[in-house]
């Protein structure tokens, strides 16, 4: 009888442990030994913002051009001037459409007694505005005509222009002295640009002045007012860089009158009323 209580005390010490483990396992206590949860994915990286644009720069209110021109001869307006060449230096300093320029005529020769002196200086103060939606330039202004070594008086012209920004250009310029002659001329032209590639084109230009009695007697010796000189050009302009472009031209004038044109053959220094200028000219701007 004791040998069956001690034996039946002996299995339950056995399974008292065993029951245990199940309950242990069936509560978690090992969750160690169950496969691990996947982990939680991190958090999405936003998109990096895009880089900036840089801003072009805003255009300048203001620019400065310089140039010089080298000619065979100094034509104004259809009257010769001086028949052996000259340097033509001249200086532009422009803000938000109001210019003044200052340009100057140098005798290269003792044809005027004045080697390497000025023959004249213009001052020019302007201004020019674009309206009508790009369609109609107009301009208007004073220019000054001093001569400080040729012994001439100096006078002043005012004047206004207008271009109609379409084929050939067409442009009514007039000019009216207020000093010396306090006559009229008036000077319509047209022009055209053919374009060769992105750095060089040509300007082909035509004119014809027409002249009040007053200009034309002071200027010119004629009685009346009439249409006195006509004028035709052709300039290449090359662009070395975007700042600096030279430019070989030719030009041809005359006097449509004929006595206007026998009368400035006969004042005229080469004894002809007709003029042919053949120039270069180098400009810059900044």
């Amino acid at each position: 009888m004791n040998m069956y209580r001690h034996n039946r005390r002996r299995r339950a010490e056995l399974l008292i442990p065993g029951a245990l483990l199940v309950m242990l396992a069936s509560s978690g206590a090992y969750a160690a030994d169950e496969p691990a949860a996947p982990a939680a994915a991190p958090p999405a990286v936003a998109a990096a913002a895009p880089l900036p644009v840089p801003e072009a720069p805003p255009a300048k209110d203001w620019s400065v051009g310089v140039s010089a021109d080298l000619v065979s001869r100094y034509v104004w307006r259809g009257i010769l001037i001086n028949e052996d060449p000259v340097v033509q230096p001249s200086a532009t300093l422009t803000w938000k459409g109001l210019s003044l320029n200052v340009w100057q005529s140098w005798d290269t020769t003792d044809q005027l007694n004045h080697r390497g002196k000025v023959q004249e200086t213009d001052y020019t103060l302007s201004y020019s505005k674009t309206v009508l939606d790009g369609k109609l330039t107009l301009s208007g202004g004073a220019i000054l005509y001093t001569f400080p070594d040729a012994g001439v008086f100096n006078t002043t012209e005012l004047f206004a222009a207008a271009t109609v920004n379409t084929l050939l250009s067409p442009t009514i310029a007039v000019y009216k002295d207020i000093d010396e002659s306090r006559g009229l001329y008036i000077n319509p032209s047209i022009s055209h640009t053919i374009t060769i590639n992105d750095k060089a084109n040509v300007v082909l230009k035509a004119s014809v002045g027409w002249g009040d009695a007053k200009n034309n007697g002071f200027y010119l010796g004629s009685a009346g007012g009439e249409v006195a000189d006509y004028g035709l050009s052709a300039q290449l302009n090359y662009s070395v860089t975007s700042a600096f472009v030279v430019s070989p031209y030719i030009k041809f004038s005359d006097f449509i009158d004929g006595d206007i044109r026998t009368a400035r053959s006969a004042g005229s220094s080469n004894g002809k009323s007709e003029q042919l200028v053949v120039g270069i000219s180098a400009a810059y701007t900044f």
